[in-house]
């Protein structure tokens, strides 16, 4: 998912499904949206909530509504959630607790409240931030006490099994944010250190003769790369390869597994400079990584791609530049001649629709493609208005908030005194000129050649 937009395969292809009808929110951003094979948790803190969708084909329908228990009096319920098709976990930050339901009857009901029990607590509420299950193990962390919790469900209760603490340091009024992030599959664990400069990553294993994870090696960012970062805000696990974000870096680093059981540096994907919080967040599974930033990426493995192109237009037939073409994954925006091009692998199909700002164009049914193709022209369904603005410069002797332009309507134009907002078709062209019983400008029009979004204008007033 991306955001509350589904995104599902079929055939081999990438599809955007439905859009959920909520928006999901936590205090630390993430861990607050769910997904197993046939459900979809979101959580809000702030409504202190839980819904969850039952998918049925590629549809997904709500099917409860999971809210605290009635004596708690919460403001941290919801803040991270796990699902799994047998099992929902909440965490409640504010009262370190986690709360499992269980389906029964058709309804999710409450099974069990885990806690950190006697243990001493942290002043940092953390407390289920990040939760897994591996078979009948549920791990839980608490990074505000530099510890990891698995627990196990025996006899169908669940009962804490094994503790897992940062290495002794130094100064133990520290806190390394141990387990910020972690991954575990039957047989490692990768918990790691969420700190600037000095973070690292533990590595745990096990075996069928020793249930208990013990240490095996630890990575730290300086082995790799001689820039600091917050190193280990992500942790993913997927087979013999491991991945770890720094999200002030904008890296992913892979490691991969060798013969002698060591996982070892391999490669660094990198975002660009001004993709925001690149790394902050990621996905990976069987070769797919699903990169969640301010512009969200998706790598997969090689696969044939065919190329479309097309060309947008207004009513007038006005090539549009800036229009955005929505309907597959990557999404491509026209040039200044309104054309554009967008790769889709070979046999997609889908519809595809041109919006720039509210307006969008007639939709275009694209059957399964086979080869490259020329498209037919979107057009915009509705006029299309830009806006523009008009600065009095502030040097100028003469300021009328009653000062209107004589070829626009009053419903076109705003006076705000030192700047004038207006708007008019993309494309138009002509004069602007201003009209005030107090003021004369500098010029006396304004001349446009071709209206365009957020054109500059200046003029000079002084008193008639």
């Amino acid at each position: 998912m991306i955001g509350n937009q589904v995104i599902y395969k079929q055939h081999g292809i990438w599809h955007r499904g439905p859009v959920l009808p909520v928006q999901g929110d936590s205090f630390s951003g993430q861990n607050h949206v769910g997904i197993s094979n046939h459900l979809i948790v979101i959580s809000s803190v702030r409504q202190n909530t839980v819904w969850v969708f039952r998918r049925s084909g590629n549809d997904w329908h709500q099917e409860a509504t999971i809210t605290p228990p009635a004596e708690s009096e919460s403001q941290g319920y919801g803040d991270s959630v796990y699902v799994d098709d047998h099992l929902i976990a909440v965490a409640d930050i504010s009262k370190q607790l986690v709360y499992l339901y269980t389906q029964r009857s058709g309804h999710w009901e409450l099974n069990s409240t885990l806690s950190a029990e006697e243990l001493p607590r942290s002043n940092w509420q953390s407390f289920g931030m990040t939760m897994h299950r591996v078979g009948n193990e549920l791990y839980i962390s608490d990074s505000g006490a530099d510890r990891l919790f698995v627990f196990k469900q025996i006899k169908g209760q669940w009962k804490r099994h094994q503790v897992i603490e940062a290495p002794a340091t130094q100064d133990p009024n520290v806190n390394e944010k141990f387990s910020f992030s972690f991954d575990v599959n039957h047989h490692v664990l990768a918990i790691s250190s969420y700190m600037k400069g000095s973070a690292y990553v533990r590595i745990y294993t096990r075996n069928h003769f020793n249930p208990m994870w013990t240490y095996s090696q630890m990575i730290y960012q300086s082995d790799i790369d001689s820039a600091e970062g917050h190193f280990g805000h992500k942790v993913e696990l997927d087979g013999t390869t491991l991945l770890v974000g720094d999200d002030e870096l904008k890296k992913i680093y892979r490691f991969d597994l060798d013969r002698q059981g060591k996982w070892q540096y391999s490669d660094v994907l990198e975002g660009e400079a001004s993709n925001y919080l690149f790394g902050y967040s990621f996905s990976f599974n069987q070769g797919t990584l699903l990169v969640g930033a301010q512009n969200s990426f998706l790598y997969t493995y090689a696969f044939p791609t065919m190329t479309l192109s097309g060309q947008v237009l207004t009513q007038d037939f006005l090539p549009v530049k800036g229009a955005t073409i929505y309907g597959y994954l990557g999404q491509s925006q026209t040039n200044k001649d309104g054309k554009y091009t967008l790769d889709v692998p070979l046999f997609w199909s889908g519809t595809l629709q041109a919006k720039v700002r509210d307006v969008v164009s007639q939709k275009e049914e694209i059957d399964p493609v086979i080869r490259d193709t020329s498209l037919n022209d979107m057009v915009l369904e509705q006029p299309y208005y830009v806006e523009a603005y008009v600065d009095i410069s502030y040097d100028s002797e003469c300021i009328d908030p009653e000062m209107k332009f004589a070829e626009l309507s009053d419903k076109q134009q705003q006076n705000w005194g030192y700047t004038i907002s207006f708007s008019q078709l993309y494309g138009w062209s002509g004069t602007l000129t201003p009209v005030s019983e107090i003021c004369q400008y500098t010029p006396e029009s304004l001349s446009v050649d071709f209206m365009d979004n957020h054109l500059p204008f200046e003029l000079t007033s002084s008193d008639k």
